[in-house]
């Protein structure tokens, strides 16, 4: 039976202050894929979004290199199903999340491989999300092989059912995010620069999560370049440009080495088809 992908993608608010939406992207990559737009995605946001750029290239690109590692044809873009998104105030977001995961479980099952990149206000209603299945899926709830809580921030309210504060030894406690246990793997990446100071995830001694802090020494010397009309981006550590970073800067610490949040979905993809995770 062919092995599924189900990619949830759950943007931050769209803030004029973040300018996101001044340069396109080419997305004919995108066309072919099966794509769930939640009413909250505008228009524009279709086309000019990096995180929909980037995780339908990503996608593309690991499709046609392990066909070609193993000379096959087998794996397809109709094996991949996005969900695409955006956090807001309120709860619109979470129930438009919750029924497209549902729609997602009843066509590509319970057993296809999940993962979810989101950033800010989309941390934490995907938490928030994921929070209603556990309580009203408790024999199957839909859970995450795959996590990236990108600078994830919201209104202290929002924040408080999805998060708690962990202490490790004697140090004083921080705020963090809680992980559902129905999450594999998380990635927490945040910048401590400007912007949202947004939260690490899970606790201290969690083997299933991983953490990674922004800095500005670290991104000063790349550049994102990916936009259709040729502008290029310079990479301040702040939370506007974590979209970018988390693409371009290896961020993402897992078996002694560093990815990038692309090539670590690349990295776990290729086991899930190996049978390896």
């Amino acid at each position: 039976m062919p092995k599924k992908f189900v990619v949830t993608i759950m943007l931050g608010m769209n803030r004029f202050t973040q300018r996101d939406d001044e340069h396109p992207f080419d997305m004919s990559l995108a066309e072919c894929f099966n794509t769930l737009w939640l009413p909250q995605v505008s228009e524009i946001e279709k086309t000019h979004s990096t995180p929909f750029y980037e995780m339908t290239k990503t996608m593309h690109e690991f499709i046609n290199e392990y066909n070609k590692e193993y000379e096959i044809t087998d794996l397809t873009k109709d094996d991949v199903l996005f969900i695409c998104g955006r956090g807001t105030i309120g709860s619109g977001s979470e129930d438009s999340l919750y029924e497209a995961l549902l729609e997602a479980k009843r066509t590509y099952g319970k057993n296809a491989y999940y993962i979810f990149y989101t950033k800010s206000f989309g941390v934490v209603d995907t938490l928030r999300t994921f929070n209603d299945f556990q309580e009203t899926m408790q024999r199957q709830p839909i859970g995450a092989d795959l996590m990236f809580l990108i600078d994830g921030a919201a209104t202290p309210i929002s924040k408080a059912s999805v998060s708690k504060i962990y202490k490790s030894g004697n140090k004083k406690g921080e705020r963090r995010f809680i992980i559902p246990k129905n999450v594999r793997k998380a990635f927490g990446i945040v910048q401590r620069r400007k912007g949202f100071k947004g939260l690490l995830v899970g606790k201290h001694n969690d083997s299933r999560c991983h953490n990674f802090i922004v800095r500005q020494p670290e991104t000063s010397k790349y550049v994102y370049s990916a936009y259709s009309d040729g502008y290029e981006r310079k990479l301040d550590a702040s939370h506007f440009n974590m979209e970018e970073i988390v693409s371009t800067v290896p961020c993402c610490r897992f078996g002694g080495r560093t990815y990038t949040v692309n090539e670590m979905v690349k990295y776990f993809c290729n086991r899930y088809m190996l049978g390896k995770v």
